[in-house]
C-alpha cells in the first residue's frame, strides 16, 4: 500500500525527507480484528483480539486534531488493521478523514465488498487508493489465507473496483513465499486477464506468524528468480509492476524493481497510530513497549512526531550492531528495514545483501573489459580500474530498452500526470520512452511534468 499511495503525494526525494522529517504517510490501525487467519500475518490478527481499541469518537477527535496541525496536501492517511472494514463505524471514521481534508487509502482483503453500492460508498467517502491481496492461484490463495472461496471473493471485489477505476487507484498486492513463487507467471496472466493494471509484489518476511514458518521463507535462488521476474515484467510494461517498499536490494537489480531508490521510512516519513492509540513507527514493526513513542489519548501527536522516533533511525541502529557497524554496505542500507530488525540481537533478521552474495557473481555483474567479477556497489573495477559509466559492463550497463542497472549514466526521476483521470506517479528511468499508458486508467494521454537526476 505504501507504494500505491505514494503516487498521490507531491514528489519529495528521500534525502529531502530525511533532512526535513516531513510526515508523508500516517497509518491508522482502526481494529486488530480480522475475518481471515493468514499464514504470513505480521500482526497475528484473528477474529478475536485482546487489544483495547480506541472508540469511534476518539478516532474522530484525533483525526480532526491532526487536520489542524498538518498540511492535508502533504499527508496521506492509510487505513489498515486487522481488516478495517470490520470496524462497525468504519464509514464514520473515513468520512471524518474526508471532512478534515486528507486523502486516504485502504488496505483490505476484499471479503466485505459485496456489490457496486459498497464500492460507490467508499468512493463518496473520499477513498483515493485501495490495495487488495491475491497470494497465489485459487487453491494456494485459499490455503494461505485460511478460507475456502477467498480467492473468488477477492477477485470479484477487484473487478468491481476496476469497473469504477477512474474514481480511485486500484492495486493488487501479492506476498511471495516458497508456496507460491512457482505460480507467479501464471498468476500474472490471470491478473492481467482480469484487468489488473497495478501489481505490487512483496516477499514474505520473518515476522509475525511467518517468523516460525521456515517453509514460507525465500532463499537466495528464490530471490534471484523473483527479482528477474519483476525486472522482465517492468521491461514489458504491460501492467505496472513494482517490488514492495521493504529491503535494500543489492547488485544489478537495484534500479530495475522499484520506481524510487530504497529508504526505510520508519520514523523518517512514516508513522502509525495503533488500535489502542499508541504512537508507533511502521505498523509492521514488532510491538515492543520501548518503541512506543506516546499515545494519542494523552500526548500531542505533532510534538511526538517532531521530537520522538529516534530509535527508528537507521544510523542509530547500525551503531549498536556488531554485525552492521563493520559492514561496508551499511551506509547504503542503514540496517535495512526497521520491521525486520532484531531488536534483541541488534541485527537484521534478513539481509538481502548478505544473502545474494552467496550466489555466483557471474550472473550478477562482470567487468566487460577484463571479465573480473564485481563486488556490489563497486564504482571501479578492482582489476583494471574501469570507472562507472566509462566502460562496458556486461550485466550492469543499461540495455537497449533503456533500463537502468548499477553502472552507466545516472537514471532520472520522472513525474507523470494523466490528462484523463488526473493521476500522478513517479518513475526512475533512463528515458521517458517506456512509459506510454496511465497505470490508473490505461489512457495514453499522459505528460511528463518533472524530472531530476538521481545522482
Amino acid at each position: 500500500m505504501f507504494d500505491d499511495i505514494s503516487r498521490f503525494t507531491s514528489f519529495m526525494p528521500p534525502y529531502t525527507i530525511a533532512r526535513n522529517k516531513q510526515l508523508k504517510y500516517l497509518f491508522l490501525e482502526i481494529t486488530m480484528k480480522c475475518n481471515m487467519c493468514c499464514e504470513h500475518c505480521g500482526s497475528n490478527c484473528s477474529s478475536e483480539t485482546d487489544y483495547s481499541e480506541l472508540t469511534t469518537e476518539q478516532w474522530k477527535q484525533f483525526i480532526l486534531s491532526i487536520g489542524e496541525q498538518f498540511d492535508s496536501n502533504r499527508l496521506v492517511l492509510c487505513i489498515t488493521g486487522g481488516e478495517p472494514l470490520l470496524h462497525p463505524d468504519f464509514f464514520d471514521i473515513v468520512k471524518t478523514i474526508k471532512k478534515a481534508g486528507f486523502r486516504w487509502g485502504l488496505t483490505t482483503n476484499g471479503l466485505m465488498i459485496k456489490d457496486s453500492d459498497y464500492v460507490k460508498e467508499l468512493y463518496l467517502s473520499g477513498m483515493k487508493t485501495i490495495s487488495l491481496s491475491i497470494d497465489g492461484l485459487k487453491d494456494t490463495h485459499d490455503t494461505f489465507r485460511g478460507m475456502i472461496g477467498a480467492y473468488d471473493k477477492t477477485m470479484a471485489a477487484i473487478k468491481l473496483f476496476y469497473e469504477r477505476s477512474k474514481h480511485a487507484h486500484v492495486q493488487v498486492t501479492t506476498t511471495v513465499s516458497k508456496k507460491n513463487i512457482a505460480e507467479l507467471e501464471e498468476l500474472y496472466l490471470e491478473l492481467k486477464n482480469n484487468g489488473v493494471r497495478d501489481w505490487r509484489i512483496a516477499s514474505v518476511d520473518p515476522i509475525g506468524r511467518a517468523e516460525t514458518a521456515a517453509d514460507l521463507l525465500l532463499d537466495e535462488d528464490d530471490y534471484s528468480k523473483l527479482f528477474s521476474f519483476i525486472s522482465e515484467l517492468r521491461k514489458e510494461n504491460e501492467i505496472n509492476v513494482t517490488y514492495g517498499c521493504a529491503h535494500y536490494i543489492p547488485d544489478s537489480f537495484r534500479y530495475n524493481l522499484r520506481d524510487m531508490p530504497y529508504k526505510c521510512g520508519a520514523g523518517e516519513f512514516v508513522a502509525s497510530v495503533l488500535c489502542n492509540g499508541d504512537i508507533y513507527s511502521c505498523i509492521d514493526i514488532e510491538r515492543r513497549p520501548e518503541l512506543v513513542q506516546g499515545n494519542v489519548l494523552k500526548d500531542d501527536f505533532l510534538q511526538v512526531w517532531e521530537k520522538g522516533f529516534k530509535p527508528f533511525k537507521g544510523t542509530e541502529r547500525i551503531k549498536k550492531s556488531p554485525k552492521c557497524s563493520n559492514c561496508g554496505n551499511a551506509p547504503l542500507c542503514n540496517g535495512d528495514s526497521a520491521h525486520t530488525w532484531d531488536y534483541d540481537k541488534c541485527e537484521p533478521k534478513i539481509c538481502l545483501y548478505e544473502l545474494m552474495r552467496k550466489r555466483k557473481y557471474s550472473e550478477l555483474g562482470r567487468c566487460g573489459n577484463c571479465g573480473n567479477y564485481l563486488e556490489d556497489d563497486a564504482a571501479y573495477c578492482e582489476t583494471c580500474g574501469t570507472k562507472r559509466g566509462d566502460g562496458a559492463f556486461e550485466h550492469f550497463d543499461f540495455n537497449d530498452e533503456m533500463f537502468q542497472t548499477l553502472y552507466g549514466p545516472p537514471p532520472m526521476n520522472y513525474r507523470f500526470e494523466c490528462n484523463e483521470c488526473g493521476s500522478q506517479w513517479n518513475r526512475v528511468l533512463m528515458s521517458t520512452g517506456s512509459v506510454k499508458y496511465c497505470p490508473g486508467c490505461g489512457s495514453s494521454k499522459i505528460k511528463n511534468t518533472f524530472e531530476e537526476s538521481m545522482w
